[in-house]
């Protein structure tokens, strides 16, 4: 080997040795996974501010407000239930927009306790213990989904950090 091939792989060890942290390897894919942990983080704390003003104003449908002409049936329980879940979603984006240290707890139990709240009403709609129009059913279903999504993402990050 000559000079050039020895400086060569002197950089490469050394680059190596600077990327284990605390006894376990840091590679490139561990240094970009934590970038991405970084971005997964705020776009799931924006999106749960969202879902938040999304429930609150379903909530105020449900009170009896009526938004473009678009209007609701009166159900307090459903009023009260999407306020809880507006309000616990909020909670969980502050963490993770605030860069909290239980951000990650924060973001999979938030998601969780709103995704449960959206199942019932899914439930109180199939069973038929409240009045349904195509809006409400299309609203939850989505909305379900969103939760369903963002909850394994947020999962996936705390258990893999």
């Amino acid at each position: 080997m000559d000079g050039g091939q020895d400086a060569h792989q002197d950089a490469q060890r050394e680059a190596r040795g600077r990327a284990r942290r605390g006894g376990r390897w840091r590679g490139r894919w561990e240094a970009r996974w934590d970038t991405r942990r970084e971005v997964l983080r705020g776009v799931l704390g924006g999106l749960s501010v969202a879902y938040a003003v999304v429930f609150l104003v379903a909530a105020l449908a449900h009170a009896g407000v009526a938004f473009g002409g678009l209007g609701e049936p009166v159900i307090v329980p459903a009023a009260v239930a999407e306020t809880l879940c507006g309000a616990v979603v909020l909670a969980g984006g502050y963490g993770a927009l605030a860069r909290r240290p239980w951000a990650w707890s924060g973001l999979v139990y938030t998601h969780a306790a709103a995704l449960a709240g959206v199942l019932i009403g899914i439930l109180a709609l199939a069973s038929g213990a409240a009045p349904t129009t195509p809006l409400t059913i299309l609203y939850h279903h989505v909305i379900a989904a969103l939760l369903a999504a963002g909850l394994a993402a947020a999962f996936h990050a705390r258990t893999r950090g």
